[in-house]
């Protein structure tokens, strides 16, 4: 077995003998049975080939594929809208809209009034002509084609809107005049369900054109990567998977370079303690933070460091923040550090096996050769630089793009827009993120809702949890923490960056639980790591 420093997993096999996999547990490695199925988001190319993968492989034709999609999605319609209601189903002339066909008639079938509106936005594909035709045939359902130069029918309110107008492939933009229509679609106070996602939207950009704006999304098979920014949030509503049972042979052949974190993979790679470990086995963190203008930020970043399952904890500091430690994290050694006088400390001892700088030094251009030196004299440590080591990074005369090796930066856009040049919407920092990560050779973590953890290899990962409570001064010190706390104990800084990430965002969670997101505070994300620890670590 190979326990490799990069993100990659590993499997114990049945015919290990009971005592090499005893040996391989004293010696502190994890065992697990199989690899998790990691929620891999696809670019549209990549789900066009998901289907045709299935269609060779099950075998089955695109027909009955469609059909069974429509089946899957029609078992959550009817949970979530009332027996005998009216429905509406907007059917585009793509393989979206030969969705929305099988779906009216599913509806038809359970009783629903139905009605369908046909938005001939494009040429019909061959399965949905197949189920527009069958549609034609069924009296009890009205089927109106939409003219984009005329004005809409009327519509009751108490009729709920499913669109399946177009799906992930659209380009846009809306040609002929069907924005207009799509514009009248929005003013519709109805209940609105997207099928797959939002018509207009795209999966692999964000689109500046109209596109309807949902109450509820069901997308099938996996979440799409548009649902990840803020210009579409408001678009999707509340999204909900809708399994369809595509290959699942497929997520092996095909990894997708963009994961969406969630718990499974998280309890993977966490690692369990035994019962001979000591605290030299999770390791020494060194953290340089805090400064008399800032010693809330040590505090925080400090506290959270221990809670995260550091061995041992020293803060170099101010001598007035390593008071303030005492009383609010006894268990952190403190030592001073004044940072105009680092050239005589700035090569730290074998001990140390991970270093966190930025929280609270404050900026100051003295300040900048200190930490280019720190970093520059302790090459062999993985290191977590943030705040205002980043901020002095962006505006220091000296390069320090070949000093974060196998480092986490941690961004959030403004630090990282002065890092790395001004940027217009999160779709272009996470493209320069995903560069920077490899030039640097790296771990960028472009902090806020659904966080985006970016390696060398290319690979994007987006946190799934969080909330906008967290959205305080110090939540960032706090996840510091946690990442250095993580580093010390061994896991690589991808690893770390997952790991720590999740953490952070779930502990944020329980805490708006708790307090409510207006009131919670930094610190009650410290107190609730522990609970997260007992809910990922079996």
């Amino acid at each position: 077995m190979i326990r490799s420093t990069k993100l990659e997993f590993f499997i114990i096999f049945e015919t290990i003998p009971a005592k090499k996999i005893l040996s391989i547990l004293q010696k502190g490695y994890l065992c697990v049975c199989k690899n998790p199925d990691l929620l891999y988001l696809y670019s549209k190319n990549e789900l066009k080939e998901w289907d045709q993968y299935t269609m060779r492989h099950e075998p089955v034709s695109s027909i009955s594929l469609m059909k069974r999609a429509a089946d899957r999605l029609t078992d959550h319609l009817f949970r979530w809208i009332p027996a005998g209601s009216n429905v509406l189903v907007l059917c585009g002339s793509g393989n979206n809209g030969g969705d929305g066909f099988c779906i009216a008639k599913n509806l038809r079938d359970l009783f629903y009034h139905v009605e369908v509106w046909f938005f001939p936005v494009s040429n019909q594909s061959e399965e949905n002509s197949f189920y527009f035709d069958q549609l034609k045939n069924i009296e009890e359902i009205t089927l109106t084609t939409i003219d984009p130069g005329k004005n809409l029918p009327e519509v009751p309110k108490s009729t709920f809107l499913i669109d399946a107008i177009m799906g992930y492939g659209f380009k846009g933009p809306w040609k002929n005049g069907w924005d207009k229509i799509i514009l009248d679609i929005n003013t519709l106070s109805n209940t609105k369900i997207a099928i797959d996602l939002p018509s207009g939207l795209n999966d692999d950009e964000i689109l500046t054109n109209v596109s309807i704006i949902a109450d509820h999304t069901l997308t099938i098979e996996v979440p799409k990567k548009c649902f990840f920014y803020p210009e579409n949030v408001l678009k999707t509503g509340e999204w909900t998977i809708v399994p369809i049972g595509l290959h699942p042979e497929f997520r092996k052949s095909q990894k997708s370079q963009v994961v969406f974190t969630d718990k499974t993979l998280i309890s993977f790679l966490l690692k369990k303690r035994h019962n001979f470990d000591d605290k030299w086995s999770f390791g020494h963190v060194a953290l340089f933070a805090g400064s008399d203008d800032f010693p809330g930020a040590a505090l925080l970043a400090s506290r959270a460091c221990i809670r995260s399952g550091a061995g041992l904890t020293t803060c170099f500091t101010s001598s007035f923040t390593g008071q303030c430690l005492i009383p609010f994290a006894p268990e952190v050694m403190w030592q001073h550090w004044d940072w105009s006088e680092g050239d005589k400390k700035l090569v730290l001892p074998p001990s140390f096996s991970a270093l966190a700088v930025g929280p609270g030094i404050g900026r100051h251009k003295t300040k900048e050769s200190v930490l280019f030196q720190l970093l520059q004299n302790n090459p062999q440590i993985h290191k977590v630089i943030d705040a205002d080591a980043l901020n002095m990074m962006a505006s220091a005369d000296v390069d320090f793009s070949n000093l974060c090796g196998h480092s986490i930066l941690t961004p959030h856009a403004k630090e990282f827009d002065r890092l790395f040049g001004a940027h217009s919407n999160l779709y272009e920092r996470e493209q320069t993120a995903l560069s920077k990560a490899k030039e640097w050779n790296c771990i960028i973590i472009l902090k806020g809702h659904y966080s985006r953890i970016c390696t060398p290899q290319g690979k994007m990962y987006i946190n799934s949890t969080g909330n906008p409570g967290m959205a305080k001064g110090g939540s960032g010190d706090v996840l510091t923490g946690i990442l250095v706390g993580l580093l010390s104990q061994k896991y690589s800084p991808e690893e770390a960056a997952v790991i720590g990430t999740y953490i952070h965002g779930l502990a944020g969670d329980f805490a708006a639980e708790k307090h409510g997101q207006v009131s919670m505070l930094p610190t009650d994300l410290i107190e609730n790591i522990g609970s997260v620890f007992k809910q990922l670590i079996p």
